[in-house]
């Protein structure tokens, strides 16, 4: 979630923590999906790549529209998980559940309270 509400510190601390699932559980490849009210193109980070930390994005939120993009590209049958990283700023989700698991990863409250589906866990800062 790069969208207008998640501030520098939050953006900040998701891809510190992005960083640390690439390093430390050493996935072949990681598919990271920039949104706010609109997606950006799936970007490939393979094992050993260094990912651009740079924001991108500004606008408001549309979760929807991150999991529409990963739906077009094919990339939510084949993932392992999907973990996203948000200060919880909407509530439009998609209508169906996705056929891989779902973590919810958040600094802040839900606007309409968690979730339909998947796994809220908190982010923390430091």
């Amino acid at each position: 979630d790069e969208s207008g509400s998640v501030t520098k510190p939050e953006h900040t601390q998701f891809m510190s923590d992005f960083r640390e699932i690439c390093e430390n559980l050493m996935p072949e490849q990681v598919t990271m999906i920039r949104f706010d009210s609109r997606a950006s193109e799936p970007e490939i980070v393979e094992r050993g790549d260094e990912p651009e930390y740079t924001r991108k994005r500004g606008g408001g939120t549309t979760f929807r529209v991150a999991f529409d993009k990963a739906e077009e590209h094919d990339l939510l049958d084949e993932a392992d998980v999907c973990i996203v990283f948000t200060d919880g700023g909407d509530n439009s989700y998609p209508d169906e559940e996705p056929p891989c698991p779902v973590i919810w990863a958040s600094t802040g409250a839900f606007w309409a309270g968690n979730p339909p589906w998947g796994e809220c866990i908190p982010v923390t800062f430091g």
